[in-house]
């Protein structure tokens, strides 16, 4: 079975924007698969439909009915990675500020 069950028109890829041109002509919900390996957190940011993940690993999009036009995705990281962040650059200040003050008492000591 394929996945892309669309007229696909174009698919282009700029600024980590993955926009997809296409027509749904059969008058059901159908599907496009992106040259886009699947990591959890790709979106439809403009148009109908969502992101999923197909047989293949990649990024597929479902197309609405008697749809036609643009549907464009990118990648957004979840939240729960960008809290990792947070955490991790935290750990980092405080570790330097640590070391700045066993530096200075060395130095006092001296």
């Amino acid at each position: 079975m394929p996945v892309t069950t669309v007229e696909v028109t174009s698919i282009e890829q700029a600024d980590g924007i993955t926009t997809l041109t296409c027509a749904e002509t059969t008058g059901q919900d159908q599907h496009a698969e992106l040259p886009l390996l699947y990591y959890p957190g790709y979106t439809v940011i403009e148009g109908p439909g969502t992101a999923f993940k197909t047989a293949n690993g990649l990024v597929g999009v479902t197309v609405p009915a008697n749809y036609t036009g643009t549907i464009r995705v990118t990648y957004r990281e979840p939240k729960r990675w960008l809290a990792a962040d947070v955490v991790s650059l935290v750990t980092a200040v405080v570790l330097l500020c640590a070391m700045r003050r066993k530096k200075s008492k060395r130095r006092k000591e001296a």
